[in-house]
């Protein structure tokens, strides 16, 4: 099942964020996380709340959360 979450208004630019979603891209959820904190970008913020969005969202349908990728 996928699981989504998007972010509105964020006042990055998309090649900024491109950049950190094609790092992050094929990580699971809280390896993701963990590199975002560590990254010094302006877009890892917004990325990572948006992460954790997708986690709750996914956690609220009962779904098990370390096996999501």
């Amino acid at each position: 099942m996928e699981y989504s979450a998007t972010s509105k208004y964020v006042r990055v630019g998309t090649r900024k964020v491109r950049l950190i979603a094609d790092a992050i891209r094929t990580m699971s959820p809280h390896r993701a996380l963990t590199y975002l904190d560590a990254m010094g970008k302006s877009a890892a913020r917004p990325v990572a709340g948006v992460i954790r969005s997708a986690l709750a969202n996914a956690k609220e349908k009962l779904a098990k959360t370390d096996s999501l990728t």
